[in-house]
């Protein structure tokens, strides 16, 4: 599914940080909210989890053409293509 650039929304990293740090200690109990809500938890952090892993490859990334060697760039490419091809298998 491609994504538009209407559907994105810009945030601090510093409240992401929060968001996935309450989410993750938030755990739902499956006997109180049923198995579709703490599957979609699960799902919300992975995610988000996700994105901040892709925003920190991306930060490297650009971090490593400026300043570094053709080989750490190649490495670090490679890192983020992996990354890229695995984030397609994301639930949404």
């Amino acid at each position: 599914m491609a994504k538009s650039k209407a559907d994105k929304v810009k945030i601090p990293m510093s409240l992401m940080e929060k968001i996935i740090c309450m989410l993750v200690n938030l755990t739902p109990d499956l006997d109180e909210y049923g198995p579709m809500l703490v599957q979609d938890h699960r799902d919300i952090v992975l995610a988000l989890k996700n994105l901040k892993k892709s925003i920190e490859l991306r930060e490297d990334y650009s971090r490593f053409i400026k300043d570094t060697s053709h080989d750490m760039r190649w490495e670090s490419h490679m890192e983020y293509a992996q990354y890229r091809i695995d984030e397609a298998d994301l639930p949404f």
